[in-house]
């Protein structure tokens, strides 16, 4: 059996992939949200083409957050439509936490502004 121990008998490579594999665990768990956030602002743009009434509007935001599996309550959703010039705003706020090793570390108040 080999030991693992380099030339010097130091146990520095260990370290280095010890951080490097620290890293990417740590870069995949503050990533998701966002990349959630990113593909959710992609359905809510083609959810407001559409010409339905602002209350069904309401409801295909929330239902396909919960697709998501973003923590939304019906009132972080909102959603103004102008009946004169057919514009759309829509506000969508929730908070998602930041669990690292069985331990929430940190909350990310992330949110969806646009009008169309």
């Amino acid at each position: 059996m080999k030991k693992l121990l380099n030339q010097k008998g130091s146990v520095g490579p260990l370290v280095t992939i010890f951080f490097i594999v620290l890293a990417v665990y740590l870069g995949y768990k503050f990533a998701t949200p966002y990349y959630k956030m990113y593909t959710y602002k992609i359905d809510v743009l083609s959810i407001a083409n559409l010409n339905i009434s602002q209350e069904e509007m309401k409801k295909r935001f929330y239902q396909t957050g919960l697709d998501y599996k973003i923590p939304l309550e019906s009132d972080d959703v909102k959603v103004i439509k102008d009946p004169e010039t057919s514009r759309v705003t829509i506000e969508i706020n929730w908070t998602e936490e930041v669990v690292l090793f069985g331990k929430p570390v940190s909350e990310l108040e992330l949110a969806i502004d646009v009008s169309k």
